[in-house]
């Protein structure tokens, strides 16, 4: 008897969210401006994740290759430094994709931001500051 209570309380919470009033109503202009300012910064965003992808699968390519020539060697000292060389050149092209994507990202975000200031009344339809769930980049 206390589920059947519990569950027909939680539908009627559920119900109740539902039927709730929408809230004001925005002007379908300063829709428009936001839903702009987002495709701007999506489009932005898409394609420098794209250079940043791109970026660490050449890295690793470079990588593996290295490696490969690394161990074609005869010597200890001649494998060790290769392996160290291949490492070192990884770390540092991938810090530096990195580098590359956390400007794109953070430029594409503070345009979004100055768009939707030219918006209207923007403050119920934009989405704030939703940039630190973007990815790291890392």
């Amino acid at each position: 008897m206390v589920s059947v209570l519990v569950v027909g309380m939680s539908a009627m919470a559920a119900e109740s969210k539902a039927t709730k009033a929408p809230g004001r109503v925005p002007s379908p202009a300063n829709v428009a401006c936001v839903a702009s300012a987002v495709a701007v910064r999506e489009g932005t965003l898409v394609a420098a994740v794209g250079v940043q992808g791109s970026a660490v699968q050449t890295a690793y390519s470079a990588r593996a290759r290295a490696l490969a020539t690394a161990y074609t060697k005869t010597s200890t000292t001649e494998i060790r430094k290769g392996v160290n060389d291949a490492w070192n050149q990884f770390a540092k092209s991938t810090k530096e994709s990195s580098r590359t994507w956390k400007t794109a990202k953070n430029n594409a975000w503070s345009q979004y931001k100055a768009s939707v200031k030219n918006c209207k009344d923007a403050s119920g339809v934009s989405e704030g500051d939703n940039s630190a769930k973007e990815v790291k980049g890392e």
